[in-house]
């Protein structure tokens, strides 16, 4: 898969953040905003009305007001997505699960985190955390949308590495925070980083400074202020009853004929376990798997991925009985979920059969 990070963004979620400045003026929140999980008052620290009203805040999906990046390298600026997912596990308590994509490409996160709101002390932070290893965040990709069925569960607390608390206080209608002291970074050329983020029901505004070794401001860097406001994200999930959820990133070449038997077939996919292990992949080898139509593929994968039609790009969490079952083989356990990422890069009809005879032969409307 094609991770290649963008400049500005690379420090974004260690940044969505800056100092916060007279911006900030302390009021009471006043804003309604929906119920949030965190919002237990029984949960002891999480039953923290600051706890449960900034994260409720943080929830959901937002996209930048105006686009971000653009270089002398080509990259062209785009907007920037970002997704916050809350979960709760008896090691990592309530968090949100954080990701972000450019415009277009929902399946090259750019950034991939753990955000956690606790009180420290009398002081309400918010720490950010990164994955330690990439096949942890490879699993998770695009299964924001499907948050019932995210393999979070399973994430313990020594794959998570700190990167900086935000301290925040209330602010007009939401909440300001910023780092306590500068943060050890290498972005941009820098050595230093701070961050600051002000949060409101309906927008975020982040700014960072990149500091040098002289210890003044880098104005070069990619840091700066970006708003973010909330928008509904294009995407489809279907959920099965057997278990089988079917996220479609990219619908593909919809209006050509449909696939028959004979066709051939060239995808890439990547295939997971839950907790992060590769099982297999095209991509890793560099390689286009090539097929005739029908695939020769478990159930699950097969289903998942009809109507075949090139461009597709989708995302699948195929529970075992759809899958390798009560088969153990390689380093696969039995019983396993598996979590799919698969491209069709493209299908080659076998014979010159128009659309509507196609549709008559395979019985369709």
């Amino acid at each position: 898969m094609d991770r290649r990070p963008i400049v500005i963004i690379l420090a974004l979620l260690a940044a969505v953040l800056a100092p916060a400045g007279s911006l900030y003026a302390q009021e009471e929140n006043t804003s309604p905003v929906e119920p949030s999980i965190f919002a237990d008052p029984s949960a002891g620290q999480l039953g923290d009305p600051d706890i449960a009203r900034l994260t409720s805040m943080l929830e959901g999906s937002w996209r930048t007001v105006d686009p971000v990046g653009g270089n002398q390298e080509g990259d062209d600026a785009t907007k920037l997505w970002m997704h916050m997912v809350p979960f709760e596990t008896e090691l990592l308590g309530r968090a949100l699960y954080v990701e972000v994509h450019r415009d277009g490409t929902p399946w090259e996160p750019v950034k991939q985190a753990i955000y956690r709101v606790y009180r420290y002390k009398d002081t309400l932070r918010l720490r950010t955390y990164e994955f330690r290893e990439t096949g942890r965040a490879d699993v998770l990709a695009n299964l924001w949308l499907a948050p019932e069925a995210m393999p979070v569960h399973t994430i313990e607390p020594d794959e998570l590495i700190a990167t900086m608390d935000l301290e925040f206080e209330r602010a007009t209608n939401g909440y300001a925070g910023q780092t306590p002291h500068a943060y050890p970074t290498r972005e941009h050329g820098s050595i230093e980083m701070d961050s600051s983020l002000r949060v409101r029901p309906d927008r975020l505004v982040s700014e960072d400074t990149f500091y040098g070794l002289d210890g003044s401001a880098i104005e070069s860097a990619g840091g700066g202020e970006l708003a973010w406001e909330r928008a509904q994200f294009p995407a489809t999930v279907q959920t099965d009853e057997d278990g089988l959820v079917i996220i479609t990133l990219e619908e593909g070449v919809t209006d050509g004929p449909p696939t028959d038997e004979g066709d051939m077939v060239m995808l890439n996919y990547e295939v997971w376990q839950t907790n992060g292990e590769l099982f297999d992949s095209t991509w890793e080898e560099g390689l286009v798997l090539r097929t005739m139509y029908p695939l020769r593929v478990v159930s699950g994968f097969k289903r998942g991925i009809e109507p075949l039609v090139t461009g597709l790009r989708r995302k699948l969490i195929v529970p075992p009985e759809l899958g390798f079952g009560d088969v153990e083989m390689q380093n696969l356990p039995r019983n396993s979920t598996l979590v799919f990422h698969i491209h069709v890069v493209r299908v080659d009809q076998s014979d010159p059969v128009s659309q509507e005879d196609r549709k008559k032969r395979l019985g369709q409307p």
